[in-house]
């Protein structure tokens, strides 16, 4: 054998076990991964995409004003096992401020949505913004408004499985500023002039805005 081969020979020889043990730790880093693959997997207690449906209870002024619950949609994407984004509708069919001044809302609004921890039962929060559309009467005219605002939110959430939670939270929303005190006329009965539009001068304008509910939502996992 000429020494060519048998130099050929040598490095074959020496590039095997060099090649058994690379093999050996991808397979065994391979399968460190995949045991941590399944660890995270494990881990995660909040499903990453969910759906929940919402009964909400208006909290102000109850004294004063007549409400009837509000119902909804919220959908959730968990990108964290602990912070979620979320996009939400609701519906409210009627709210009543006194003889004459009603309205319907519909809302949608995003946010971002933090827990506490992994726990059964955890506080979370909520941040985002409303978007909502009210149309009515007020004190016999028609009204209508966008009035788009903060919406800031504080809870508990329940698990009662991997893909079922319940969670109960108090929001506000900030959607309007006192504007300047309007003077009543000093004949309130009087029409308006011919061939000019007058606006309603509402009693009670910040009956409509800033609301602050109570909130239930079933969670389920998609």
């Amino acid at each position: 054998m000429n020494e060519g081969a048998c130099g050929m020979k040598k490095h074959v020889m020496w590039q095997l076990p060099v090649l058994l043990l690379t093999v050996m730790g991808a397979t065994v880093f391979g399968d460190q991964l995949d045991d941590f693959a399944q660890d995270v997997q494990r881990a995660r207690t909040e499903p990453v995409y969910q759906a929940g449906v919402i009964v909400g209870f208006r909290l102000d002024d109850l004294d004063k004003y007549t409400y009837v619950p509000t119902v909804g949609v919220n959908f959730y994407y968990f990108f964290d096992m602990l912070v979620a984004l979320r996009a939400g509708f609701a519906y409210n069919s009627l709210t009543r401020l006194g003889p004459g001044t009603s309205y319907h809302t519909v809302v949608s609004d995003i946010g971002l949505r933090a827990n506490a921890s992994n726990a059964p039962v955890v506080p979370f929060l909520e941040f985002g913004f409303s978007f909502p559309y009210y149309w009515g009467v007020d004190r016999g005219y028609e009204y209508v408004d966008f009035q788009p605002g903060l919406k800031i939110c504080a809870g508990l959430t329940w698990r009662v499985s991997k893909t079922i939670a319940f969670d109960l939270s108090a929001y506000q929303i900030i959607n309007h500023w006192p504007d300047e005190i309007v003077t009543a006329p000093s004949n309130p009965s009087a029409p308006c002039p011919p061939g000019v539009e007058c606006s309603p001068l509402r009693q009670e304008p910040d009956g409509v805005y800033n609301p602050t509910l109570l909130e239930l939502v079933a969670r389920f996992g998609l």
